[in-house]
């Protein structure tokens, strides 16, 4: 069976992909931004694209 994933879209405040793809692996730039970084003003957005 196979699997059908959304693809999910992180931008930077300037409207700049930062990373697309699967949603775990967004997520997961998306949390090191925030914490590490310490940088808020990301847009986490899905799209109807299958990956």
């Amino acid at each position: 069976m196979k699997r059908n994933f959304k693809k999910w879209v992180l931008l930077n405040e300037k409207g700049n992909v930062v990373i697309e793809g699967r949603h775990n692996k967004v997520a997961k730039e998306l949390y090191h931004r925030y914490v590490y970084q310490h940088i808020f003003t990301d847009t986490l957005y899905k799209t109807n694209e299958n990956i």
